[in-house]
């Protein structure tokens, strides 16, 4: 991705309606949205409109979308908005309780005449699209059965749904143990194709499974939808749905 690509038309003519100094402070937020996602790796990120609002989602869909304004209940003041069904807006409180002023648990608030904090800001647009980047690679430890990169990225008391058996597991020992039993019958590899958030903040990914035996006969090539809670950065829970 790199470079900030030109406004489209229906997005330039939102930031026509600021005044020409607030207008050059959120295309500064702007360009920190596509130079962070560049520097994640995250790939192409979109740009739109939601609720009339400049809005900045990758194009896969992962992570949450950011929304950039003035805050209609101060002209002098603009905002970076994140789903507000997330803990981000928590997490980023929690690392920097003394370099933003925050609105509830959506917005990051800026002062028209006050510095922003480029470095501490770009940390959280990034952590915006990090569950992205952490599950493709957990897919890719999975399939090279790197059984101790998966757990690493799990949390202790992860709820872990027993697709081949039914159920659900609790726990690295027991995740552990169940494809230590499923991996001594079959050969799964899963594939991760697309990355939407649910309602919840939840990130379902969408995943191409093909089972085969160990002889390499395909048991089963099927898409499914799995569905991931974080706490902490670390995965707390999965949902399979068919």
């Amino acid at each position: 991705m790199g470079r900030a690509r030109s406004l489209a038309p229906d997005v330039a003519r939102v930031f026509r309606t600021y005044p020409v100094p607030m207008r050059r402070r959120l295309l500064r937020l702007r360009r920190l949205i596509f130079d962070t996602a560049a520097s994640a790796g995250v790939g192409r990120v979109e740009e739109t409109l939601r609720w009339g609002e400049p809005a900045y989602v990758t194009a896969t869909g992962s992570g949450s979308t950011i929304r950039i304004n003035r805050r209609r209940k101060d002209p002098m003041q603009y905002a970076m908005y994140f789903h507000c069904r997330t803990s981000l807006v928590d997490t980023f409180r929690t690392a920097f309780p003394d370099t933003f002023t925050f609105e509830g648990n959506r917005a990051i608030v800026f002062e028209q005449g006050e510095r922003v904090p480029v470095r501490e800001l770009a940390v959280c647009v990034a952590t915006v699209t990090a569950e992205q980047t952490m599950l493709e690679r957990t897919y890719a430890a999975f399939n090279a059965r790197d059984i101790g990169a998966v757990l690493a990225v799990m949390h202790p008391d992860v709820r872990w749904p027993n697709g081949m058996e039914g159920g659900t597991v609790v726990g690295h020992a027991a995740v552990l143990a169940y494809w230590t039993r499923q991996w001594g019958l079959i050969d799964p590899r899963v594939e991760p194709r697309g990355f939407t958030v649910e309602p919840d903040g939840r990130i379902a990914v969408t995943v191409r499974q093909v089972v085969r035996d160990l002889a390499g006969t395909v048991l089963k090539d099927a898409t499914v939808a799995h569905v991931y809670a974080f706490e902490d950065g670390l995965i707390t829970s999965m949902e399979i749905r068919p």
